[in-house]
């Protein structure tokens, strides 16, 4: 399914949350001045998380070059740290219904029954359990007060 959306920004969302474990909502919300390309760190303001608090994640090396293709791709149209990082058309940041239509549309082409935006985040959550992370730094990486495993 991420392979069928490669060419637009959903792909790149799609990664951020099954390799970060953003929630659609603070992928959407990410702005320019919350990426910091040389240190890999996205930082997830705490009006876009659930907990209310902010938290910085660690983006893998893999992202890199479409983070920064990303960014190229639109720095024409701003100027400033606060636009964001996503957009939908002129000045239109992307909304989070049309990440989960997209997600269902390109589910349904690739023949995925029963996955949301969401399943991502647990996709995420059960890589880092299967690698040995700890409970603990895996509550703190997804932006929770309380992890159910």
């Amino acid at each position: 399914m991420i392979e069928a959306s490669a060419d637009g920004e959903y792909w790149i969302i799609w990664q951020l949350m099954a390799l970060c474990g953003l929630r659609s909502v603070e992928a959407v919300n990410l702005t320019y001045g919350d990426i910091d390309l040389e240190r890999r760190l996205i930082h997830v303001g705490k009006t876009s998380s659930n907990s209310g608090k902010s938290r910085t994640v660690i983006y893998p090396e893999c992202l890199q070059e479409v983070i920064e293709e990303q960014l190229d791709r639109h720095r024409h149209l701003y100027r400033k740290n606060e636009h964001n990082y996503f957009i939908a058309g002129w000045w239109s940041p992307l909304s989070t219904r049309a990440v989960r239509y997209a997600f269902q549309k390109y589910s349904d082409m690739a023949g995925i029954e029963g996955y949301s935006p969401h399943s991502l985040r647990h996709f995420y959550a059960e890589s880092l359990v299967r690698k040995g992370v700890d409970l603990d730094t895996i509550r703190k990486n997804l932006g929770v007060s309380i992890l159910t495993i």
